[in-house]
């Protein structure tokens, strides 16, 4: 009976699979046995085809703009991604592509290899720029990673196992992603594009070709790709960028507290834990024991949203917070000083 019911189990979930890959009359005529109305397959392989054709133009617009990196160092060769910022050979990559290296070589999609040199890197968000000596490259455009949306489709191209220009596909799976282990300030793009080991520093691109994002670590048991892949968001990479390319250092905001979560699932806000003396949070009047509800009128659920809420401003600028304290809302303000460097 075992046996029967195990191929009886079979053939249903074989019949749901074949089902769940449809829609509307192609899904009907398959459950009754039926063949699907040629109209409606027509329609579905119009459908895939005009997809087939973005992903494609896609790639087209982007891949020269991506460029493959190899690196030379004590530890041995690296391999990753690079994006280009610049006519004049500005690339963007993680900073543990390039950490650590003694020799950088930048391959470009038409074949071309230079040697590259550090511009400039920041640790806390895993970016770092580079540049190499040519001219009347092709920049990479950048979108707005705050425009897109879970479940809008996404491309990634890279080098993954040293294989350059490979283009995956997939959607965006969640945002804001923090808690990964990967960076100090993490907010990462989560998606299911297959992203592998030399992916690192390569873009993950909307349907426009825009860069939304470089990819910057995978979730995996295995050490390749799960589904589970992660990547800076734009707003962050330009912010960055911006500041590494002109060779200054990121510039954050700092309050001078330690938080711990709130343990209640039913309180939103920010515990706390102590205040340093002579610091923003401390002339503020911020208190142990207070519970930090918002910044600016958002809400501050965890600790790490709390800290890129202030890092995310300049030193030298107010901000309001709304504490609660002792069962009552208060409201201060407080006037954040530069972040001290790791």
């Amino acid at each position: 009976m075992g046996d029967s019911r195990q191929h009886r189990t079979r053939a249903a979930l074989a019949t749901i699979t074949v089902v769940v890959g449809m829609t509307g009359a192609n899904a009907s005529a398959v459950a009754e046995g039926r063949a699907p109305p040629t109209n409606t397959v027509s329609a579905d392989l119009s459908y895939a085809r005009a997809l087939s054709r973005a992903f494609r133009e896609v790639a087209r617009r982007a891949s020269p703009s991506v460029v493959a990196i190899t690196t030379t160092s004590a530890r041995g060769h690296g391999e990753g991604t690079g994006v280009i910022l610049s006519k004049d050979g500005m690339i963007v990559t993680n900073n543990h592509v390039i950490a650590g290296s003694n020799e950088i070589s930048v391959q470009l999609a038409d074949g071309r290899e230079f040697r590259a040199v550090h511009v400039g890197i920041d640790r806390e968000s895993d970016l770092a720029v580079i540049r190499i000596s040519a001219t009347e490259l092709t920049p990479a455009l950048f979108g707005d990673s705050n425009d897109i949306q879970t479940g809008d489709w996404v491309l990634a191209i890279g080098s993954p196992f040293g294989l350059e220009q490979t283009v995956t596909a997939g959607i965006v799976s969640a945002k804001g992603r923090d808690g990964m282990g990967l960076s100090t300030f993490e907010e990462y793009i989560q998606t299911d594009a297959a992203i592998n080991p030399g992916n690192s520093g390569g873009p993950l691109l909307d349907l426009d070709g825009k860069v939304i994002g470089i990819n910057s670590g995978i979730a995996s048991a295995t050490g390749g790709s799960s589904g589970v892949g992660f990547a800076i968001p734009s707003h962050v990479v330009t912010r960055v960028v911006d500041a590494l390319a002109k060779g200054k250092v990121v510039q954050r905001g700092w309050l001078g507290v330690s938080m711990r979560p709130i343990r209640d699932n039913a309180t939103d806000g920010v515990l706390i834990a102590a205040v340093g003396a002579d610091t923003p949070a401390y002339r503020a009047g911020l208190q142990r024991g207070d519970i930090v509800v918002s910044v600016d009128g958002d809400v501050a659920k965890t600790p790490a949203q709390f800290m890129r809420a202030i890092a995310s401003h300049a030193p030298q600028t107010p901000i309001t917070l709304e504490v609660m304290r002792a069962g009552q809302l208060l409201t201060t303000t407080a006037t954040l000083e530069a972040r001290p460097l790791p």
